[in-house]
C-alpha cells in the first residue's frame, strides 16, 4: 500500500480580508497528477512521514479551510468517504516561499524526487501573476 500527499493548489484574486468567505478561493492544480510521496519534503510541511519527525512541520494539523474551491471541497469529500484519507491541512504560498530548504539537507526539492520541486515552481509562476495561494492537501492510502 502506497500513501501519497493529495490535493489541489487554490488561488484567490480577493484581498486576505475576504479570504474567509463563499467563492473566495478557486481550485487550480489538482496535484495528485504529481505523484508526490512521502518524504523529507512533505514531513517539512506537514510531518507526513513515515519515520520519527526530526523537526517541527510548518503546517501540521490545521484541518480543512473553512471555504474551499469546488473541485478541492468535492475531491476531499469524496476522499473522507473513500475512507482512505486522513491529514488534512494547508499552507500559503507565502509559508513555503519563507522555508530555508537548506537547512533540512534531505530535502530534494529541485524535482528530482516526489515532484514537489515541479509544484514549487508552478506555485512561483501563480505568485508571479499576483494571485494569492495555498495548498490543501491530505494524505491517502492505494
Amino acid at each position: 500500500m502506497s500513501i501519497y500527499v493529495c490535493g489541489f493548489v487554490e488561488i484567490s484574486s480577493l484581498d486576505e480580508a475576504d479570504w474567509q468567505t463563499e467563492y473566495a478561493w478557486q481550485s487550480c492544480l489538482d496535484i495528485g497528477s504529481l505523484g508526490l510521496g512521502l518524504g523529507a519534503e512533505s514531513e517539512i510541511l506537514f510531518g507526513a512521514t513515515k519515520h520519527p519527525l526530526e523537526w517541527v512541520p510548518v503546517a501540521q494539523g490545521r484541518g480543512l479551510p473553512a471555504y474551499l474551491g469546488a473541485l478541492t471541497a468535492r475531491a476531499s469529500t469524496e476522499a473522507v468517504e473513500g475512507g482512505t484519507a486522513w491529514g488534512f491541512t494547508w499552507i500559503t504560498y507565502e509559508e513555503i516561499a519563507q522555508i530555508d530548504w537548506q537547512a533540512y539537507p534531505h530535502a530534494e526539492v529541485d524535482g528530482r524526487t516526489y515532484g514537489w520541486g515541479l509544484l514549487f515552481r508552478l506555485m512561483h509562476t501563480l505568485d508571479n501573476a499576483s494571485k494569492h495561494q495555498r495548498l490543501v492537501v491530505w494524505l491517502e492510502s492505494f
